[in-house]
């Protein structure tokens, strides 16, 4: 019984790009940037659609390299995903059940053997949006944000 619970364990709350970039997140951005905003809601699970990456078009223009990571993310498929829960036991005193603010985390794109993944927090009348992107081993290399005001 215990060695059953283990397993499923291991696989509900798997490492991927999505829990990384979250991970992230709560711990070198959230602390930083919101401590002073009203606390966000979680739902825990990633989004059914992918990230549309027109509102990051400013991000990462420094080499011919990312001329290339952009032209591959503009070809990728956005929608139908299936969702994945994450693991928010750690970050569950910064976050709320309900409210207006919420957080999202949007599934992950692979492009070469990077991974990019949009966590925005969304508030009444803008969104803050960041673009994370980590390698292959889900080492977060960088990340750049915008916003979108209502």
């Amino acid at each position: 019984m215990t060695v059953k619970l283990f397993l499923i364990l291991i696989f509900q709350f798997a490492d991927t790009p999505e829990q990384r970039a979250l991970d992230y997140f709560m711990t070198s951005i959230f602390p930083i940037e919101y401590t002073s905003k009203p606390r966000p809601k979680f739902t825990g699970t990633t989004e059914t659609i992918g990230t549309s990456f027109e509102i990051f078009s400013s991000c990462f223009k420094d080499s011919k390299e990312d001329e290339k990571i952009w032209e591959d993310l503009s070809n990728n498929k956005l929608d139908n995903l299936e969702r994945q829960r994450l693991n928010i036991e750690k970050w569950k005193k910064n976050l709320k059940k309900t409210g207006t603010n919420e957080i999202k985390v949007y599934r992950s794109t692979k492009v070469t053997d990077r991974y990019y993944v949009n966590v925005t927090i969304n508030y009444k009348s803008n969104s803050d949006c960041y673009f994370i992107e980590l390698d292959k081993e889900l080492n977060v290399v960088r990340h750049c944000k915008t916003q979108l005001i209502y």
